[in-house]
């Protein structure tokens, strides 16, 4: 799983934001999230092992990941990508987005 920490201002509820993970190669949505990952404090998911299929199994692939508030794009990033035959690595990209 690959994921980024986005740093949102106290006067942001959470509950507004939500992701979009864009594959540039097809302009396809490959991965969307309405919250947080699990219990981590703002940190949401750009892609897992789910997304092996759309990304291509040993292929190096530039995504952009768009933060949404309340459906309305509000900051993008791009990440590069890169996949084996079971999982996601990110090699290019920012540990953390400052909205």
């Amino acid at each position: 799983m690959v994921t980024v920490k986005i740093n949102i201002p106290w006067s942001i509820p959470v509950s507004e934001i939500s992701t979009q993970t864009v594959l540039l190669s097809s302009p396809h949505v490959i991965h969307v999230q309405t919250a947080p990952s699990g219990s981590q404090n703002n940190v949401f998911t750009i892609v897992d092992d789910s997304d092996l299929q759309e990304l291509g199994f040993k292929s190096n692939q530039t995504v952009e990941f768009k933060i949404l508030r309340n459906g309305t794009v509000i900051s993008s990033s791009q990440f590069v990508i890169i996949t084996d035959c079971c999982h996601v690595t990110k090699i290019e990209g920012p540990e953390q987005i400052n909205l």
